[in-house]
């Protein structure tokens, strides 16, 4: 997730310590880098993805979280179905990039969290890195700490001038919203 450009849900999974997954571990360089231009929806597979992980997120399905990602921890899985503040996440939009490797993808996602209780949304944006499995589906990549390619990507990713005009949209966005709902701006003091 990115400084500053996001409320923390408390219903956000944390990175995971299990690493065992199927990603393309490979290490091949990605040729097609240029080939994936920044814009929303870019990637039809790749949003769809993380439509289905945020419509999951919200509704606190955690096999609907499963089916998406590589990995959730048991402290996870209790931390999502414990939320009860968030009511939905919508207007979900992925923004694309290929990553280090073939079949992998950097993906920032703004979306609006809508808390119950609160007529304004809260815009909100996310970073993820996506790999395709050996059956060929995409999954999210839960523990990116744990491969430093990984971590390197998609710390230069966030040095592309698309992603940070982006980065600085939803900020504005983000304060917009604080500032026209005062009760969106005490709950989001109160979880920080």
């Amino acid at each position: 997730d990115l400084p500053d450009a996001e409320a923390e849900p408390t219903s956000e999974p944390e990175a995971a310590d299990d690493t065992s997954n199927t990603e393309n571990t490979d290490n091949t360089e990605n040729t097609d880098n240029t080939a994936v231009s920044f814009a929303e929806d870019n990637v039809p597979e790749v949003s769809t993805v993380l439509e289905q992980y945020y419509t999951a997120l919200g509704a606190r399905d955690i096999n609907g979280l499963f089916a998406v990602t590589d990995n959730l921890t048991a402290e996870e899985q209790a931390q999502i179905e414990a939320e009860s503040d968030v009511e939905s996440y919508g207007d979900v939009k992925a923004y694309t990039i290929s990553g280090p490797s073939d079949g992998t993808y950097i993906a920032f996602v703004s979306s609006r969290c809508k808390y119950l209780g609160i007529n304004q949304t809260l815009p909100m944006l996310s970073e993820y890195y996506l790999y395709t499995t050996e059956d060929g589906s995409l999954k999210i990549m839960d523990d990116t700490d744990s491969d430093a390619a990984v971590t390197e990507a998609m710390k230069a990713a966030l040095e592309n001038e698309e992603v940070k005009n982006l980065i600085e949209q939803v900020q504005n966005d983000y304060q917009n919203a604080l500032d026209a709902d005062a009760s969106l701006r005490a709950y989001v003091e109160s979880i920080q």
